[in-house]
């Protein structure tokens, strides 16, 4: 319970809630370790056979991957795998006091009867994807990678580190500029002169970057 001083006085009372903002420093390591968790409880289904590998996932073992605040489950495409997976993620979120949001989930299915897939989307309550699934512009995929297929990541990889060299020569001639105001005579002239030379160079970077 928080109250709030007005005036000097405590005037009612409320109750705060619980948990961390997305952006507080320890967000990332309390979702690692309820990501562990979910893990943990995923292998251990699997493992005891409460819902069925996938076919292509047994050899291996693999029951899921995760991405950041995705996840992908893999299991055997029929209804009883997919009713016994919600409810390990039902366990999953009572012990943090979460809720299953069927709206938020999809389902894809492959080589499975159409039939099935109505059932199961009916049981679950679950959205039905389709494939090709892309997870940041590159495709989810059993074949080995194209440079095409890499082409979209690598745009996003390149924009972003174009954004941090123009902050940085930004920077760099800001610094550059106070130290030729600071100075005085030959030694101002030939940072003057150093300064135009770097300012050119930002400049064809620049224009580079606009004809890419």
């Amino acid at each position: 319970m928080f109250s709030i001083s007005l005036n000097g006085r405590l005037v009612g009372y409320f109750q705060g809630p619980r948990g961390v903002k997305q952006e507080h420093p320890l967000s990332p390591y309390l979702f690692a370790i309820a990501m562990n968790v979910l893990s943990r409880l995923l292998d251990v289904a699997a493992k005891y056979k409460v819902f069925d590998y996938h076919p292509k996932c047994k050899k291996i073992g693999l029951t899921h991957l995760c991405f950041v605040d995705d996840l992908l489950i893999f299991a055997k495409g029929n209804k009883d795998s997919i009713l016994r997976i919600k409810k390990v993620l039902q366990v999953f979120y009572s012990y943090f006091g979460l809720q299953l949001n069927c709206e938020k989930r999809e389902q894809f299915t492959s080589g499975s009867r159409r039939e099935e897939m109505q059932g199961i989307q009916q049981a679950t309550g679950f959205k039905r994807g389709l494939l090709l699934v892309r997870y940041l512009g590159v495709p989810l995929v059993t074949r080995r990678l194209t440079e095409k297929d890499c082409a979209p990541l690598l745009e996003k990889i390149t924009t972003k580190i174009s954004g941090y060299i123009l902050c940085y020569q930004n920077v760099l001639l800001k610094r550059s500029i106070s130290c030729v105001q600071a100075s005085s005579g030959k030694e101002k002239r030939a940072m003057q002169k150093e300064l135009r030379s770097i300012g050119k160079q930002c400049a064809i970077l620049n224009l580079e970057e606009g004809e890419d």
